[in-house]
């Protein structure tokens, strides 16, 4: 899961599954201002050179009440 680090500097985000992976660098945190619990991450991916996207994340508040930014896999 993400947190609010990605505000400090850009962050690697790692995705593993059906014996593979790959890496991308969230550059910035967006808030939706329309769903307040919505933001996009502005990635770079190195499979896209010069090319940055965003990634759809909504925050949610654990058990302990730290904030947490979860990704649907279903919207990649």
């Amino acid at each position: 899961m993400l947190s609010y680090d990605i505000k400090q500097g850009p962050i690697l985000i790692g995705f593993r599954g059906n014996g593979s992976g790959h890496a991308i660098v969230g550059q910035k945190l967006l808030k939706n201002n329309r769903y307040l619990d919505e933001y996009r991450i502005e990635i770079y991916d190195n499979n896209y050179p010069g090319v940055y996207k965003n990634i759809e994340v909504e925050e949610y508040q654990d058990v302990d009440g730290k904030i947490q930014l979860l990704m649907d896999s279903k919207k990649l």
